[in-house]
């Protein structure tokens, strides 16, 4: 609210202009540094450090709403918002030549995103393990806005889309496991790959999404990303490092989790005769098509990149 105010004090208007209303309107670096900040943190549902804590604590939900709350409302919300504000109130251009020297905003995404994947490794149940997953990936979708420039904004968008995919067949995979097996916890992830093959085939294909192995859907948004920072000049090459040590991590803790479903235990057989849950149909479905997405999403990259330049 007070920076909705002080938007519209120097600038007669809080409406959305192609190139921002801030440039020529506001000379103070001060002034515009805070109204950043206070932008950036009033979309607070975009879950960048220290105001991130909500979404850990909000996995009490069951799995289906707690992969709508990641990978499809509240948080991209909060991305959505943030992309706005920054395009259409500020504008890229204005932002990329304050910022070319000193980009300090920059960090702020960083160190979310380096602070919650080291976070993820700790977890010891897997809805904990993905929150903590969706923050660090939340702060690459805006390390790459905080760029400032279109390259780097056309490849949030891509990452905001790929995690989404990615996110909701994670989601949804581990619900389907949870429905058969009652298993939450990395340990008990044990040989259920054996037992729910389906299902776990589906997180599989959405880990290696995650991490960022090609082919896969987070590949193409993350080399998008590096290739924006590569282009600036001087080349960004904290991003790039961040891209790299953030995706080992994320590696370390999804491979344990697809390590130990496919580790045989010689009980697995025994488990499933003994389960007498069945999976809905149309649950399997919904996932395998989430799961198809993460695959082919490099088929039409360029279809969807075209239409982000489009209506930019």
């Amino acid at each position: 609210m007070p920076a909705i105010i002080i938007i519209n004090h120097y600038c007669g208007t809080n409406d959305f202009a192609p190139k921002g209303i801030i440039e020529g309107k506001i000379d103070n670096i001060f002034i515009i540094n805070l109204l950043l900040i206070l932008c950036i943190y009033g979309c607070a549902k975009a879950s960048l450090f220290p105001f991130h804590s909500w979404l850990p604590i909000a996995m009490v939900a069951s799995y289906p709403v707690s992969a709508l709350l990641h990978a499809v409302a509240v948080v991209k919300v909060g991305l959505f918002a943030i992309y706005k504000i920054m395009i259409y109130i500020f504008g890229l251009e204005f932002l990329h030549g304050l910022f070319i020297e000193n980009n300090w905003i920059i960090y702020i995404a960083i160190f979310t995103i380096i602070y919650s994947s080291a976070l993820a490794l700790k977890q010891e149940t897997i809805k904990k393990m993905l929150a903590y997953s969706t923050i660090s990936q939340l702060g690459f979708a805006l390390m790459g806005m905080f760029i400032f420039s279109s390259k780097a904004l056309i490849a949030a968008i891509m990452h905001m889309l790929t995690h989404s995919f990615s996110k909701i067949t994670l989601f949804y995979s581990a619900g389907n496991i949870y429905t058969l097996t009652r298993r939450n916890k990395t340990e008990e992830m044990r040989g259920v790959g054996y037992i729910t093959p389906k299902s776990f085939l589906f997180f599989t294909v959405a880990s290696l999404s995650l991490i960022g192995i090609p082919p896969f859907a987070g590949f193409v948004s993350k080399y998008y990303i590096m290739h924006a920072a590569a282009a600036e000049r001087p080349v960004n090459y904290i991003v790039i490092i961040t891209v790299i040590i953030s995706s080992l991590l994320t590696a370390i803790y999804l491979f344990r989790v697809i390590y130990l479903g496919y580790y045989k235990t010689g009980e697995e057989e025994n488990t499933l005769k003994e389960s007498n849950n069945k999976l809905p149909l149309g649950m399997l479905f919904a996932t395998s098509i989430c799961a198809v997405f993460s695959v082919g999403f490099v088929v039409f990259n360029r279809a969807i990149m075209q239409f982000i330049e489009l209506i930019y």
